[in-house]
Order: structure tokens, then C-alpha cells, then sequence
């Protein structure tokens, strides 16, 4: 990563407002984990999610991504207020995560932005985005995001489609349109809404690869929508 795309990435992420404490990255340029200020880029090598993480399955690639199961043995990091007022950290447990390792992203591009201030923006109802890490070997980003258990709704729907009930099939139409909704409320558009790009996770679908996503004043009358449609049944 060169200098002018590691300066654009933190100015990026200022204006987005990172200050998840899971992501290793906030606006005083210092490490949650030891209180170390950066020396390179967004976060402390020493304590990067990266080398808490075990386990890491590929389970998925796409023409931009590659996606792998993995096992986070700190968890996410959860706060109790104590009748003091100050805050006392609780002991975590591991969880699975999706590690989405962005392709070229040595090299941080438009869309890789575009996909992290949709994340970041999003309200906590959509796809839970914990933070970056980075693949310390080909030294490509990676998105650290809940873990898709029942795979995406294409692959649900034509597996299960004659054993869900249609109350549950119209209950997953009204959970897209208000995750949909809430996209368009941060000033978002997709661009690229299909199937495949829903996860369904514990029965509940969620809209995911925000890649070619752009804020709506950007629209034009000739841009086209992709994507494609299934049938089942």
C-alpha cells in the first residue's frame, strides 16, 4: 500500500466514523489493544485481529473476494457500567466470523471504500461488520463480518424452498425491503441485488456486497442495474 492510498484510507475512515473497538482501528491514531500510536497504517501489527483468528476455512470466492470461515478466540468485546460509572470489560468468548478478503485491496480502491462506508453506516439491524484485519502474506484487507450459517438465500431457497412455510418465505421478502430501506436511508443504492448476494443467517436474510454500491445523487438515467433473476418452485 503506498503512502497516498494509506492516507486516503484514513481519511476515509475518520469521515466514516470507525470506532468499533473490535476493528483495532479509532480517530486518536492509537491501538485499542495496548495503547500503542500507528506507525504505518490503520492498526497495531502486534495486536491485529489477524493473529486471533484460527482455524480459517475457505468456504466461498467471488470474482473480486475470496471468503473464509474462521474462528475468533477473543470475540467480540463486550462493556458493563459499574455503579461508579466507569466501564468494566467482560470476558468474551470465541465466535465464527467471515473473513472477506478484498482482492487488490494492497492497493485500496473506490469500491473497496464504497463496501466499508456502507458497513460502517449501516444501522445494527444489517450484517454485522466487527472491523479489518489484513492477510499479513499477500497483504491484502479483509472484512471481518458475522458468519453466514445457512449460506446464501439462492443456495436456502433451492435446497428448503418446498419446506418453508410461505408465511416465512414473505417474512424473508419483509426483512429484505427494510434492510433494502435502510440502505437507502444512509444514501446508498445497490447496484447489484441478487440472490447470491443475501446471506441468510438463523433464518433471517441479509443484503451483503456493497462493492459497487454508490451514494444516490450519483445516479444516472443510462446506468444499468445488474443482477439477475431465479426461479423456484
Amino acid at each position: 500500500m503506498n503512502k497516498e492510498n494509506e492516507t486516503r484510507v484514513s481519511t476515509e475512515s475518520k469521515e466514516l466514523n470507525i470506532s468499533d473497538k473490535n476493528s483495532n482501528i479509532n480517530l486518536e491514531n492509537c491501538c485499542y489493544y495496548c495503547n500503542k500510536p500507528f506507525i504505518k497504517e490503520l492498526w497495531c501489527e502486534e495486536c491485529d485481529p489477524f493473529r486471533m483468528v484460527e482455524d480459517i476455512k475457505q468456504v466461498g470466492e467471488g470474482a473480486f473476494s475470496k471468503v473464509y470461515s474462521a474462528i475468533w478466540n477473543n470475540g467480540k468485546t463486550k462493556y458493563s457500567k459499574q455503579d461508579d460509572g466507569s466501564w468494566k470489560k467482560e470476558e468474551s468468548n470465541p465466535i465464527k466470523v467471515a473473513l472477506k478478503k478484498l482482492n487488490g485491496s494492497q492497493n485500496m480502491l473506490d469500491e473497496h471504500l464504497n463496501e466499508l462506508k456502507v458497513h460502517c453506516n449501516s444501522s445494527r439491524t444489517s450484517l454485522t461488520f466487527h472491523g479489518m484485519t489484513k492477510d499479513p502474506d499477500p497483504k491484502e484487507f479483509m472484512m471481518v463480518l458475522k458468519f453466514a450459517n445457512q449460506g446464501n438465500l439462492r443456495s436456502f431457497l433451492s435446497n428448503n424452498f418446498n419446506n418453508i412455510l410461505w408465511e416465512d418465505k414473505i417474512n424473508y421478502l419483509y426483512c429484505l425491503i427494510y434492510d433494502l430501506e435502510n440502505l437507502h436511508n444512509i444514501g446508498y443504492y445497490h447496484k447489484n441485488l441478487h440472490s447470491g448476494n443475501i446471506l441468510q443467517i438463523d433464518n433471517i436474510p441479509y443484503i451483503s456486497d456493497f462493492r459497487i454500491s454508490e451514494p444516490l445523487f450519483k445516479q444516472k438515467s443510462d446506468d444499468k442495474i445488474c443482477g439477475f433473476w431465479c426461479n423456484y418452485g
